[in-house]
């Protein structure tokens, strides 16, 4: 089993599917950069590891369900182990009460009718030959809800796999598995028929295209947030310039026409003290006036990211 996070990445993922498609610019802006492991992405990657491990077992011993024990190289959290455990069992019950179904775990599939680049692995897949192929994305994250509705992950695993089998189903069914999240009341799925499935080979060739036309097509939205790219987006910055000059009148690098006069001449000690000085008091009554951090915040996000208006797919 290789490591998820030693994993190739693809060009065109699934998981950043969102992301080049609604932002082409996106694709060729974070070529090179490496990848930021934070505690969350290292949580999530260890979930995933322990899901399969999970799987693998039960798949071995021939059982339809998890009730044992497994050797793990590092300890788990009870909590990830138990989520993990419901999961799995989730997909053997389906895999076992489903007659002639095929499970499959942890299993790379690749897109390159699109393009050569295009590939991704998926977390689980039940599949009912010439009938539904069901497939899973277990999310570990509790922060924000995952719909599987129109969900351009899961609609490029279900491409991929169903294209593998020749495109025999009359369904598709895309789950999702988030445990942690509030509110959880089991697995939710989206179905979508073969022939609409089929409409999107189309659609994500049109954004490829757009990709390799338009690499410097920039759009903000909440795929902005896992973009590898965000704190060196032309537009991003343009935006926070713009916001910048909305709250304080003035673009960054621009000067008004006072300080065009001023440029050249030098200051003495004693003025660049006191300019400095009433900047301060200056800064201080904008803070004392309730509009400081918190307008800051709306505006570019507490994270430092613009916050768009426009609403992701």
């Amino acid at each position: 089993m290789k490591a998820h996070g030693g994993r190739k990445h693809s060009k065109f993922s699934a998981s950043g599917a969102e992301r080049w498609v609604e932002c082409p610019g996106s694709v060729h802006l974070s070529e090179g950069l490496p990848d930021k492991d934070s505690v969350w992405s290292k949580e999530g990657t260890r979930a995933h590891e322990v899901l399969e491990q999970v799987l693998g077992a039960a798949m071995k011993s021939g059982s339809g369900r998890f009730a044992g024990s497994i050797k793990l190289k590092d300890p788990v959290p009870p909590e990830m182990m138990s989520h993990a455990v419901s999961a799995a069992n989730f997909l053997l019950t389906m895999w076992e009460t489903t007659p002639g179904a095929e499970l499959l775990v942890e299993t790379r599939i690749h897109l390159d009718f699109i393009h050569p680049e295009m590939f991704g692995t998926f977390d689980g897949a039940v599949i009912e030959h010439f009938d539904t192929l069901h497939v899973f994305d277990y999310k570990y994250g509790a922060g924000h809800a995952v719909s599987p509705k129109r969900n351009l992950q899961m609609i490029f695993y279900g491409m991929g796999l169903a294209a593998k089998h020749n495109w025999n189903f009359k369904t598709v069914r895309l789950w999702i598995i988030q445990p942690r999240i509030k509110g959880y009341d089991g697995p939710t799925y989206w179905e979508i028929p073969m022939f609409e499935l089929l409409e999107y080979v189309d659609f994500f060739k049109r954004a490829v295209e757009r990709v390799v036309k338009k690499p410097k097509e920039f759009n903000e939205g909440s795929w902005c947030h896992w973009c590898k790219a965000k704190s060196i987006c032309p537009l991003k910055r343009e935006t926070k310039n713009i916001k910048a000059k909305a709250l304080f009148g003035v673009f960054e690098g621009e000067t008004d026409g006072k300080e065009e006069k001023e440029i050249g001449k030098e200051e003495t000690f004693g003025e660049e003290k006191g300019r400095k000085e009433n900047g301060k008091a200056q800064a201080e009554t904008f803070r004392r006036s309730g509009r400081g951090t918190a307008d800051i915040r709306r505006a570019f996000g507490s994270n430092g990211s613009y916050r768009s208006g426009r609403n992701g797919r």
